[in-house]
């Protein structure tokens, strides 16, 4: 017989809230979103709704409840701008937070459980400087329908 048994593992009881977490993001974001090239109108996007990945673990893939709190700021860009934001982001990352990811029209770091990255979708012209949370509660802590 094979007993596995984990400490500290599962879906947490309590976290910050979705509001919380969208605030965290735009904390970590502050110095992305400032360091924009001149003439470039960011326009922010944020919600907590995104329950994709907040499943429970081997015995029951469903979804817990939980949500990813995501925070974007948009910009309509030619690929010469986007190429010297992306290149400042990626700069800008290795100095606060270490090496980030990078290839051409993308770069991104993990900061504690927040991904932060910035995009280029050169066919429509659009940048993207963002984050995404690990899983939190809505609300900070289960609700009546959620599986914790």
């Amino acid at each position: 017989m094979f007993v596995l048994v984990l400490a500290g593992c599962g879906t947490p009881a309590k976290t910050m809230t979705g509001a919380e977490a969208i605030q965290q993001i735009d904390d970590y974001l502050k110095d992305a979103v400032a360091a924009a090239p001149a003439g470039v109108s960011l326009v922010r996007k944020a919600d907590a709704t995104n329950g994709s990945g907040c499943v429970r673990g081997l015995s029951d893939s469903g979804f817990t409840g939980q949500v990813k709190a995501e925070v974007a700021y948009e910009a309509q860009v030619d690929p010469a701008v986007a190429a010297q934001y992306l290149q400042a982001l990626g700069d800008l990352f290795d100095r606060k937070w270490g090496k980030p990811e990078r290839s051409a029209d993308n770069v991104g770091v993990y900061v504690d459980e927040v991904r932060l990255y910035g995009d280029y979708w050169p066919e429509i012209k659009r940048l993207t400087v963002g984050g995404n949370s690990g899983c939190v509660w809505v609300g900070g802590t289960p609700g009546p329908d959620d599986r914790p």
